[in-house]
């Protein structure tokens, strides 16, 4: 009866496709009741590289027998075909072929017997309660019935690496192994859960970076472990779109997850920069890894991940090598750890290429190589909390050690104080009337100075005036004696004229005397004497103006004042250091009148002016060089632009242009306060000054001028 219903079972799953000419030389697989029978090494295989072709295409092809043992078939673009011959010889009716790996895509079988062709498939997407056998595995049943001899083809399909490891089991044996495969994920699980609980306790309690990577890569870890034994098949059974691209997603992501937590953990751009920057490009490579892969370019993905992994791994054995070789403690910890996943990935690999046997230690190394990493690594971070604790411990003893030999020095220093503590104030009353007349004396020696630097300006000032007035007087002084003589020439023809016409004398003597005091020529002489008079007088005229203008230091109050006005009569008063050699370019605004006080004012532009010009000869000694200056309104404020291309200031120097007392001119050449108060005239006008300069190239002096002084900004910048 039981056969009948396998019989019906077999009839109903039929394609109705019936192959009668199939090759005679198909591998023979005896099948004698045996629990469990690898199966790769008597398959032969093809690749096709189209994915769509059917079976019927394919009977008459030649296949390749796989006498390696052959289960890594690498990357396939199409599909693999596999095809073997089952001759059943045991009692059993039923048997199942599995396919032991987890993360296969897409399988589909085709039992042929005599009469009938049984056709069934297996997708990762497909969830584990709609399977012919409830597995993570691609597990087919087998029904003989009646017949003894079957031909299967298989065609299988992935985007990994195609690892298709086969095998024949009795149904006994296969609930054996699905229980301990569950008992054996859930050990796992349960390890990598209670890790993951236990340092997230941790990481709450300690705050600990390290604590924090550890706790993220043990979750990776686990989910991408899990899942290359299936497991995600039931996290995921919702979603296909998660199934498919879990194993290669968070494999990655363990990868970054577990570099990070190594650079924390060893600290390893103290240790050594080029380790950090080489650890990170992996992590980069890894982000890459991991965008492919959540953009569906699983394959892709998957195919920069495998040859990454052993490199990376690698690379990070030779770092924690090298630092557990300098003495690094938590270094040795993490070296061990690694060294056993090492291991574990390299019997897995070894597996997959066919040098070890596939069996269940082979198969779940990878659990056991991981499993121990992260727990080792747990106790490296135990331990590495445990050292810091027994260092706090040790130093908190030496800080009470100290304290208590502090306090009993304490105690017998107080002794001797307190005998010396009216002798020492006494002293100190002393020396704090000295201090304070030390106080008075360089606050008078300050204002003495200020007074200085006032007076310096004033002496330019002067020197000014009497160079400029010079000029002018030149004029007049060596224009008088020509102008003289001229007159009495003159003089001489009006007198021979008033001879003539009185005595009727000749008119060739009047000509004669015309001539030989070029009539002509003293006409024109006394027209550029004239000239040269009412130019020095005109001179004379703007440099009194403008000394009036700016000699307004008496003036301290507010007044609106023409700004434009104030900084031409200050450069007439520099026309002296100026001369012909250094342009001056203006560009002023047209509303130029400002409520100020202007004789502060026309005290910094001189200051500014005068270091301009200074820093223009240091770098042109031989003429040349220019300074800018331009006015303009900025908001609440006027802006007055110093610009010159002098020698200019270095880093060191700008810094401390505003301080008292510094100077970079020679001694006796500058007080060191001229900028210092620059600096309190215009914080006087509720302004600031930015400065910018470069050595070598020049110097640009912003003054903001706030507009309405009366009233006052609510915050003052200060630049």
């Amino acid at each position: 009866m039981k056969k009948i219903l396998h019989l019906l079972i077999c009839i109903i799953c039929c394609s109705g496709t019936v192959f009668c000419d199939l090759p005679d030389d198909i591998p023979q697989i005896v099948y004698n009741g045996q629990d469990v029978l690898d199966i790769n090494s008597y398959i032969e295989y093809l690749v096709v590289n189209d994915k769509d072709t059917e079976i019927n295409q394919l009977v008459n092809r030649k296949f390749i027998r796989n006498n390696r043992n052959q289960i890594n078939f690498g990357n396939i673009k199409g599909s693999l075909w596999i095809r073997f011959r089952i001759i059943n010889k045991s009692t059993f009716d039923t048997i199942k072929l599995r396919i032991a790996n987890p993360i296969l895509n897409w399988s589909k079988i085709y039992v042929i017997s005599d009469s009938d062709t049984v056709v069934k498939s297996c997708e990762t997407s497909l969830p584990i309660n709609k399977r012919d056998v409830r597995s993570t595995d691609h597990i087919y049943r087998i029904y003989f019935g009646d017949a003894e001899e079957f031909i299967v083809y298989l065609n299988v399909r992935n985007q990994e690496q195609m690892l298709v490891p086969m095998r024949l089991e009795t149904t006994d044996y296969n609930r054996t192994v699905e229980r301990a495969y569950l008992l054996i994920n859930g050990i796992y699980i349960g390890l990598i859960g209670g890790l993951f609980l236990y340092n997230l306790f941790l990481l709450v309690t300690i705050r600990d970076n390290a604590y924090l990577w550890y706790v993220i890569h043990t979750l990776f870890v686990g989910v991408a472990q899990s899942s290359f034994n299936g497991f995600h098949l039931f996290y995921f059974s919702s979603s296909p779109f998660l199934i498919e691209i879990t194993p290669t997603l968070f494999s990655a992501l363990a990868s970054i997850s577990g570099i990070q937590f190594m650079i924390t953990f060893l600290d390893v751009k103290s240790f050594n920069k080029n380790y950090y920057f080489i650890l990170k490009l992996f992590i980069y490579q890894y982000l890459v890894i991991s965008i492919l892969t959540f953009f569906s370019f699983v394959q892709v993905g998957y195919q920069i991940l495998l040859p990454a992994q052993g490199f990376v791994a690698s690379i990070i054995l030779f770092i924690s090598a090298n630092m557990a070789y300098k003495g690094i403690r938590s270094a040795k910890f993490y070296l061990i750890a690694w060294s056993l996943f090492m291991i574990g990935i390299f019997v897995f690999a070894m597996k997959d290429f066919g040098v070890l046997p596939y069996n269940n230690f082979t198969k779940y190394t990878m659990f056991i190589g991981s499993g121990i990493e992260v727990l080792l690594l747990s106790f490296a971070l135990a331990d590495k909390i445990k050292v810091l604790q027994r260092e706090k411990e040790f130093s908190q003893l030496q800080a009470l050690l100290k304290a208590e030999e502090n306090e009993r020095l304490i105690r017998e220093q107080n002794i001797l104080l307190e005998d010396k503590v009216q002798k020492r104030t006494e002293q100190l009353t002393n020396a704090n009337k000295m201090l304070e007349k030390a106080l008075q004396d360089l606050k008078d020696a300050q204002s003495q100075l200020v007074d200085k630097e006032k007076m310096a300006s004033l002496g330019q000032l002067t020197a000014g005036i009497a160079h400029e007035i010079n000029n002018p007087i030149n004029f007049i002084s060596s224009g008088i004696k020509p102008l003289k003589m001229d007159i009495e020439d003159l003089l001489k023809i009006l007198d021979t004229y008033k001879e003539l016409f009185d005595h009727y004398p000749e008119a060739e003597k009047v000509k004669k005397i015309k001539e030989s005091i070029d009539y002509h020529y003293v006409i024109g002489e006394i027209e550029e004497l004239l000239n040269g008079i009412e130019e020095g007088a005109k001179r004379t005229t703007e440099i009194v103006v403008g000394l009036r203008t700016f000699s307004r230091l008496d003036e301290d109050t507010l007044k609106y004042t023409n700004i434009n006005e104030n900084l031409d009569a200050t450069i007439v008063l520099l026309n002296n250091k100026l001369k012909s050699n250094i342009n001056v370019v203006k560009n002023y605004c047209n509303e130029s009148n400002l409520e100020c006080y202007p004789g502060k004012l026309n005290q910094v532009f001189m200051n500014i002016l005068s270091n301009a010009i200074d820093a223009i000869k240091e770098k042109f000694p031989n003429g040349g060089g220019e300074i800018k200056i331009n006015t303009y309104h900025d908001e609440d404020y006027f802006v007055i632009e110093f610009s010159d291309n002098g020698i200019g200031m270095k880093e060191e120097v700008k810094k401390r242009i505003f301080e008292p007392f510094f100077t970079t001119k020679k001694v006796g050449e500058g007080t060191g306060l001229g900028m210092s108060i620059v600096y309190k005239i215009i914080e006087k006008h509720h302004g600031k000054i930015e400065v910018s300069s470069d050595y070598g190239v020049g110097t640009t002096f912003k003054l903001y001028i706030y507009k309405k002084l009366n009233e006052p900004p609510e915050i003052f910048v200060d630049s």
